[in-house]
């Protein structure tokens, strides 16, 4: 499988939507070319945000504030205007993570050997922390709910799972974990919305339950076997679960699973002809978005990942939901 930066996805999009319940909006990104912005409250209908940059985009609960990124610049959207606030140019990493505060205020993002703080209203740096023997390595982030604490899962080979205090920009703890093939991800980790469990692939399909207090190996379990690769994962609230893609080698085709958390186990599945990029939850839980190349793939339901829906923009390389 390539490395996410050398996937080629499309510019321009068309736009069919059916079978969707009410939600905020979702953002799809893609490579080259707009935002396709999908509105169930007024069905069928979407808007484009001009811009140039497509993968793993995050936005702040509140809905305001909407960051794309790409391997070396950043691009802040403010939702309402559908306007680019400002572009941040970053060094280069093999997969671009950021985050953002509930508030929209602050963005987290990664660049070269570090993470970067940046005052969303100005576009400055107002601190960062460097992450030790991250040269070139795969860098992923998920902010707690308070936005207190970054996690952040990276590393060449040996992978560290780090937590970072962000009041003081210092490293609190770091755990050493297993060792897996990072290029294939999109998102790899999340956090649970009490703040109390991260969640992380420790080792190629293999999904880890940590306390993120201790950063301790709580649960683990195997998602797929080594013919597949996990692309993306997002935690949902109102489902208690969190949802997995994955990507199958050699025929292009995928999956998305829920993984109910009080269970601990796999409890839907659905096959996907295409390989998926990107996965998003609709703040209530009854909905899931998967974004990926090609093919238009469809809305399904939270609980049985029944298809209830299509969304075709084009291929696409992110999705995620807000506000929340």
């Amino acid at each position: 499988m390539l490395q996410v930066l050398f996937r080629i996805l499309l510019p321009g999009f068309s736009l069919a939507v059916a079978g969707f319940a009410a939600y905020p909006k979702a953002y799809f990104s893609q490579w080259t070319g707009p935002v396709a912005v999908v509105s169930a409250s007024q069905n069928k209908t979407a808007s484009k945000i001009p811009r140039a940059a497509g993968s793993a985009p995050v936005i702040s609960r509140n809905g305001k504030v909407l960051v794309e990124l790409n391997g070396d610049f950043m691009m802040i959207i403010d939702t309402a205007s559908k306007q680019i606030l400002r572009t941040i140019q970053l060094e280069f990493t093999p997969n671009p993570s950021a985050a953002i505060t509930s508030d929209g205020a602050t963005v987290f993002a990664v660049t070269g050997t570090s993470i970067a703080f940046f005052d969303v209203a100005s576009g400055v740096m107002i601190k960062s922390v460097s992450l030790p023997n991250s040269l070139n390595a795969s860098v992923f982030l998920a902010l707690s709910p308070d936005d207190q604490t970054i996690y952040t899962l990276y590393g060449n080979g040996p992978q560290s799972l780090c937590a970072i205090i962000v009041a003081t920009a210092s490293i609190r703890a770091c755990l050493p974990v297993k060792s897996y093939n990072s290029e294939i991800f999109t998102r790899a980790m999340t956090v649970s919305a009490d703040g109390a469990r991260v969640y992380a692939f420790s080792f190629t399909t293999d999904l880890g339950e940590f306390d993120s207090g201790t950063l301790a190996l709580l649960r683990n379990m195997r998602i797929a076997d080594f013919s597949s690769a996990v692309d993306s994962l997002v935690y949902s609230r109102p489902q208690n679960a969190v949802y997995v893609s994955t990507y199958n080698y050699g025929n292009l085709t995928g999956n998305v699973y829920r993984v109910d958390l009080a269970k601990f186990a796999i409890t839907a599945q659905h096959g996907l002809p295409a390989e998926p990029l990107d996965i998003a939850v609709t703040p209530d839980g009854n909905e899931v978005y998967i974004a990926g190349r090609g093919y238009p793939f469809g809305v399904y339901e939270g609980t049985t990942l029944a298809q209830t829906g299509t969304v075709n923009v084009g291929p696409t390389f992110g999705v995620v939901c807000g506000p929340y």
